[in-house]
């Protein structure tokens, strides 16, 4: 019995999800900004959750963790180094969310 998937259905269910989680979001969003209508809230009014401190802080520690198991690949001799990669840029990743919640709430307070 063979159980492999070709990439025509891995594709397919790629797109899939992406379509279902697209219209999910669109729909989710759509909701939310009726229900701010019906508040009488203002819709246009930016909002200020710090999205481009998060992404950056996010992306940096990505990177930071990439190149820190770059460097501990080439200075030690683990044989097994693709748990590394993945590990280490999801740990700085983390931390740089962690640290954009922390300046986030310090530059909120002001």
């Amino acid at each position: 019995m063979n159980l492999s998937l070709g990439p025509g259905v891995v594709l397919t269910m790629l797109i899939l999800f992406a379509g279902v989680s697209t219209f999910t979001f669109l729909k989710a969003r759509h909701i939310e900004r009726m229900a701010q209508i019906e508040k009488g809230l203002d819709i246009n009014q930016p909002n200020s959750n710090f999205f481009e401190i998060k992404f950056g802080l996010l992306f940096a520690g990505t990177g930071f963790g990439l190149l820190f198991a770059f460097f501990i690949t080439k200075m030690t001799s683990i044989s097994n180094d693709a748990v590394l990669f993945p590990a280490f840029m999801l740990f700085f990743g983390g931390l740089g969310l962690l640290s954009s919640y922390f300046i986030a709430n310090r530059l909120g307070d002001h």
